[in-house]
């Protein structure tokens, strides 16, 4: 009997469908997260159905830049809506040091153990060290916020693990660029003073400030459209269309793109901007719950394709030293770089371990190096894919495996 794949893929994916949701809940209860099982079911479904074609992300960059790319955008507003941690210097302060401290901290070391261990290139150890500075909060989501607090627990925000871990993928999302854009400026024009000059005025400064500044107005602005405009038929949280979710998330990220910023800071900064307005509206449940099934859909699907690419030859170049270098940067440089960052915080050793420990990595990996391979050709290209994608299959046994134990112990350890 002969199969046409394209009936079959919608059988594959209607499938998954309801197995994630059957299973999504009850696997809190176990040591695996759902994003194991669909991984894992991504790599059985391509082996033992010919009629699939096997995924490889490399032969079509584009393709693959553009899928992990909506992945990360629905991610990051899910992040930014649920997020109810009052916005400040103060209550925000594991954030800003996990970012600031850790972040540069994780990329130099990946980096330094690229050339020494792996022979790359600076400009590829540079790189790997960039694509592998996002965190995702997918892999392990006992670990990050549920969605907006109710109308009567809008303070409650005390745990203080799920907001930072939350808050620093929503971030590091968009701070990983300035560095893979140091990466393509190193590999194209080497070194010199011009070069970097340029890259931290244009890279870093610039497109910073622009992201910032374009969320900030773009959830402001859809806030007050939805929450004070003076005509009811106007005001968008009459109608609680959760779809606005989605129009929010593309006029920040393309308005930011179009402007010469970062999308991917705008369209968590509007996330949060928007969140910071009435707060206990009901309206902000709609969007976040819509935005999160959508959140679910993409990321069911994104990880059964990297689950298939594992047979698609992206593994092709991995050796023991690659595997090392997965293993050090998930167990060692990120929980040590972790403590660093989070040292002479008031805070307790199980919530200090936790938040240096789950550096979790997945699909904003794979985004970033497909994006950067798309600009330039840099050596070094199958080490990187083999070492990138062996540090996501480490962390999604390791980071999926424990987040259930880890949750328990901080539901009992005292803040």
């Amino acid at each position: 009997m002969k199969f046409d794949p394209y009936e079959v893929t919608l059988l594959t994916v209607g499938a998954l469908g309801l197995i994630a949701a059957v299973v999504h809940r009850e696997l809190r209860r176990y040591p695996v997260s759902l994003a194991i099982i669909l991984t894992a079911a991504g790599v059985g479904v391509f082996a033992l159905v010919p009629a699939l074609k096997i995924p490889d992300l490399r032969t079509n960059l584009e393709l693959t830049e553009k899928l992990t790319e909506a992945g990360v955008l629905v991610s990051l507003m899910a992040a930014g809506l649920g997020i109810d941690r009052p916005l400040g210097w103060k209550s925000w302060m594991p954030t800003w040091r996990l970012l600031a401290i850790t972040m540069p901290l994780c990329i130099a070391a990946t980096a330094m153990l690229g050339v020494s261990v792996l022979g790359m290139s600076a400009a590829s150890a540079i790189l790997l060290g960039a694509v592998l500075a996002p965190t995702d909060p997918v892999v392990a989501d006992e670990l990050t916020v549920d969605g907006p607090a109710d109308a009567d627990d809008l303070d409650n925000d005390a745990d203080i693990v799920r907001s930072t871990l939350t808050s620093e993928a929503g971030l590091n999302d968009a701070l990983a660029f300035p560095f893979v854009y140091l990466a393509i400026a190193i590999n194209d024009n080497g070194t010199t003073a011009a070069s970097v000059g340029e890259w931290f005025a244009r890279d870093v400064a610039l497109r910073l400030v622009v992201g910032t500044v374009v969320g900030v107005l773009v959830g402001r602005g859809i806030a007050w459209l939805a929450f004070a405009h003076p005509r009811d038929g106007i005001r968008l949280s009459k109608s609680a269309q959760g779809f606005v979710a989605v129009a929010v998330t593309l006029v920040a990220y393309a308005l930011a793109e179009v402007l010469y910023g970062y999308g991917f800071l705008a369209v968590f900064v509007a996330a949060v901007a928007f969140r910071r307005e009435e707060r206990d509206h009901d309206y902000h449940h709609v969007l976040h719950e819509f935005t999160h099934q959508l959140e679910r859909i993409a990321i069911i699907g994104l990880l059964v394709v990297l689950g298939g690419s594992f047979l698609g030859g992206v593994l092709s170049a991995t050796t023991i030293a690659t595997i090392g270098v997965a293993a050090v940067a998930v167990l060692v440089v990120r929980p040590l770089a972790g403590q660093l960052g989070l040292s002479m915080l008031e805070l307790s050793p199980v919530h200090r371990w936790t938040m240096s420990v789950y550096g979790l990595r997945g699909i904003g990996s794979i985004y970033y190096l497909a994006y950067a391979l798309r600009q330039t050709t840099f050596e070094d290209t199958g080490l990187l894919w083999a070492t990138v994608t062996a540090t996501i299959i480490v962390s999604l046994v390791v980071h999926g495996t424990t987040a259930t134990f880890t949750r328990r112990r901080l539901e009992a350890a005292p803040f």
